[in-house]
């Protein structure tokens, strides 16, 4: 069963039985005019979905070529919105064993900008900030 949220707005040493800010919100505002002022204050309607922060799907492209690993990431984004995932990693490596320079990390970060392009994917990042630090990728996804 959920749980029902309620969202303090005010000062936190404010008391329900001396009337502050709190009282005249849940006295005032209900409705829509609620949720503009839960906005403009930065809080987030009781009936938001949390945010997934920890990947739910996991794709590891090591060991196969460019055009294998653009393939195989496009179905597997595909495939995770489709089954409503929000939140996936997509492992490119480094590209330390390599022979010569990382090939997959450049050309998952095209496909990826590509797929932001044509609305597939909401966003993406490198996990550790930027693609030299980082063998992986988080992809947000958009609903499907």
């Amino acid at each position: 069963m959920k749980k029902a949220h309620r969202f303090f707005i005010g000062r936190q040493d404010e008391k329900k039985d001396e009337g502050g800010f709190a009282d005249l919100v849940d006295g005032t505002l209900t409705g829509e005019r609620f949720e503009t002022v839960l906005h403009e204050k930065g809080a987030a309607p009781a009936s938001a979905a949390p945010v997934v922060t920890v990947p739910e799907g996991q794709l590891d492209l090591h060991g196969m070529t460019e055009d294998e690993a653009r393939r195989r990431t496009v179905y597997f984004l595909q495939n995770c919105r489709h089954q409503g995932l929000t939140l996936v990693r997509v492992i490119t490596g480094k590209g330390l064993h390599s022979d010569g320079e990382a090939v997959l990390p450049e050309a998952i970060e095209e496909t990826l900008l590509s797929l932001k392009s044509q609305g597939e994917i909401d966003s993406f990042q490198w996990e550790k900030g930027d693609r030299r630090r980082s063998g992986a990728l988080l992809v947000r996804l958009l609903p499907g």
